[in-house]
């Protein structure tokens, strides 16, 4: 006796949206994929306040990695896994090289507001010099 056939349709699964993938492609320094992830969020109808926030973290992140010590970090807000994963990828930046992003994020930033400047383009030619 041939018993009953059931078909069991596979479930897609939703896919994961991070807001932060741009902020660990800033801290892996991959320009390409924080490009990609950039023009996503851009696509999505993303507030670039909210864009430039996360890629400020992260490059604030970074710098506190590489001239703090652990203890310092924590101190100052950082959190013990993001540490761990920051840490190991400020080794990929000079010191002076993350002075000069937070320099040039802050002042896109204010210009953007002061001087009606586009802060998506800024933020764009900024991601794609990473």
């Amino acid at each position: 006796k041939i018993g009953e056939i059931k078909e069991f349709l596979l479930k897609k699964a939703p896919e994961k949206k991070s807001d932060f993938a741009i902020a660990d492609a800033v801290m892996a320094k991959e320009k390409r994929l924080a490009w990609v992830e950039f023009i996503k969020q851009e696509r999505a109808g993303a507030k670039m306040e909210e864009v430039h926030g996360r890629i400020f973290w992260a490059v604030k992140t970074l710098q506190l990695c590489k001239t703090q010590t652990r203890e310092e970090a924590m101190k100052a807000g950082v959190k013990e896994y993001t540490y761990r994963t920051y840490a190991p990828n400020a080794k990929r930046f000079l010191r002076s090289e993350l002075e000069q992003k937070l320099s040039a994020l802050k002042s896109m930033y204010h210009s953007a507001h002061e001087e009606d400047a586009d802060l998506g383009i800024a933020l764009e030619q900024f991601l794609l010099k990473l």
